[in-house]
């Protein structure tokens, strides 16, 4: 699954292994305007993650990570029902 690059919404993919029985999740850095007004959103907000990690972090990587985390999620959960035994490495 590849996704287009938009402002806040980098891309990625999600790759099955069989070697390493993983499933690799790659996120692309900055290569575009797109990207590099994501990059500008610098200002920091505090964030929270399932009551378990919490702290201050890059305006724009937030939000890049939250799209990541809604659409990855379904594709890795599918994923794992076929593949239950593999491990998930981003």
């Amino acid at each position: 699954m590849i996704l287009l690059c938009q402002i806040l919404r980098p891309a990625f993919t999600v790759i099955r292994d069989i070697e390493s029985k993983s499933l690799l999740v790659f996120i692309r850095g900055t290569r575009s305007l797109k990207d590099t007004l994501t990059d500008a959103l610098c200002a920091p907000v505090s964030f929270e993650h399932n009551n378990m990690v919490s702290g201050h972090a890059h305006r724009g990587m937030v939000a890049a990570a939250s799209w990541i985390l809604k659409h990855c999620t379904p594709v890795l959960l599918n994923a794992l029902h076929q593949y239950p035994h593999f491990k998930i490495k981003v």
